[in-house]
């Protein structure tokens, strides 16, 4: 109110019609149902076994796992005379899960078995960043990061890959590895061009308001769009600052 300079009247009657709005909506909802309970006892029950896996391994000798969690968090939902949810209104998407586990898979078994590393490598190799200019290696690092995530779906498995070749990269030709690790590793981040490559891409595409296609034309442009910018900050700030 201070900010946009309104009178302290109009403020405060501006202030009584938000609570008198609050309220009337409060009451509109009613008391609580057993299904809302349910719902929350749930909740509960799945924050307090994601929060405490390091305490269940001490006194209990085992862990529930944050992906068993999530299991009996969705049975749990479901059960008859216990859940919230029948299996039809449920609307899950098999076929989007059974590519997203595939997925999943291809890209853990191609990182187990030494493929991720083999291809870097050659990749590497090919281009021949030793001999390119400190320029090029930069932007061709950034695009590599950035458009990663196609082949890798994990995070984690794009982060243990890249960044130490990376860094090696870098301290081989003579440049900075932490400004240009730092960049790559926001590159890495990107996640937007099939529903796979993160959570909420499979939580958008189940909406059902656009096609696998769709997400691939506009991830390709944002990736695009995401790694010239990148380069950017890299040439104009980050570089500079470490």
């Amino acid at each position: 109110m201070k900010l946009y300079k309104v009178g302290k009247e109009a403020g405060e009657e501006a202030m009584a019609n938000v609570k008198e709005t609050l309220k009337k909506q409060l009451a509109d909802l009613g008391p609580t149902s057993p299904e809302e309970k349910r719902v929350g006892i749930i909740f509960l029950i799945t924050l307090i076994l994601w929060a405490t896996g390091d305490i269940q391994k001490k006194y209990l000798g085992f862990s529930i796992s944050t992906e068993q969690t999530a299991v009996l968090s969705m049975l749990l939902c479901l059960l008859p005379g216990i859940g919230v949810l029948t299996w039809k209104q449920a609307k899950i998407k098999w076929d989007l899960m059974i590519f997203s586990a595939g997925a999943y898979a291809v890209g853990n078994a191609f990182d187990n078995t030494g493929g991720a590393e083999w291809m870097i490598t050659n990749l590497v190799n090919a281009i021949g960043l030793d001999k390119l200019n400190h320029a090029a290696v930069a932007v061709i690092l950034i695009f590599i990061t950035v458009f990663s995530h196609l082949i890798f779906t994990s995070k984690t498995v794009r982060t243990t890959i890249l960044i130490p070749a990376i860094i090696s990269i870098a301290t081989t030709v003579g440049m900075n590895p932490v400004s240009l690790a730092l960049t790559c590793s926001l590159g890495i981040a990107t996640t937007i061009t099939l529903p796979p490559h993160s959570k909420v891409n499979t939580l958008y595409f189940g909406t059902g308001y656009f096609s696998v296609l769709d997400e691939v034309k506009f991830g390709l442009l944002a990736c695009l769009v995401h790694s010239i910018i990148l380069s950017g900050m890299y040439f104009a700030w980050i570089q500079f600052i470490y």
